[in-house]
């Protein structure tokens, strides 16, 4: 049960990374519906994309780079073991659940086109 306890407690100080994502897609969504049949948009979302993708990789750092003092901050000392877990878990989540753009398919839907092998259009 101990080992059970430990990722246990890695996997809620990794899920961090997924509150994030969670926070990001509906925040750039609307703009994306506004704003997508402008030609600098995909652009745009590029950028945001990568600018997304660096500091989530921070907080990944950083998670992994201070994971010993938060278990010992909100954690009792049985619990360190999880400081092994925790850079995985949070590289887990980075790529598991990265931000979701659906906007960026308003246009044609190529991609459910491409992944269905169906016409939308």
């Amino acid at each position: 049960m101990t080992e059970l306890g430990v990722f246990s407690v890695g996997n809620k100080i990794a899920a961090i990374i997924v509150i994030v994502n969670l926070g990001i897609a509906p925040a750039l969504s609307p703009l994306i519906y506004k704003y997508y049949k402008s030609k600098d948009t995909s652009v745009k979302i590029g950028m945001l994309f990568r600018i997304f993708c660096f500091l989530s990789l921070a907080v990944t750092a950083g998670l992994s780079f201070f994971a010993e003092q938060l278990l010992l901050l909100l954690t009792p000392g049985d619990y360190i073991g999880a400081v092994y877990c925790i850079p995985f878990l949070t590289l887990s989540f980075f790529f598991k659940s990265p931000p979701i753009f659906p906007a960026c398919l308003v246009e044609k839907n190529k991609a459910l086109e491409w992944y269905y092998g169906i016409e939308l259009s």
